[in-house]
């Protein structure tokens, strides 16, 4: 009985490692690169924000940066 258990173990074993190779399907993330901003890009973007008047919001869409930058 014991030889039989340890078999069946095995089997399912073997099974569930036939059945992940099986469908395991491979998985490529591609990210962008993370920008690098010049300190002379910063320093425009730091004045526009004290100086135009607008809101930190308005002044991160006209440079296309996220706002938390």
């Amino acid at each position: 009985m014991d030889d039989f258990i340890e078999n069946e173990h095995e089997t399912v074993a073997a099974n569930v490692a036939a059945t992940a190779r099986r469908n395991h399907a491979a998985i490529e993330i591609v990210g962008e690169r993370r920008r690098a901003y010049t300190p002379a890009f910063r320093s425009r973007v730091v004045k526009a924000s004290f100086e135009s008047g607008l809101s930190i919001r308005e002044v991160a869409r006209q440079y296309g940066i996220h706002v938390s930058l």
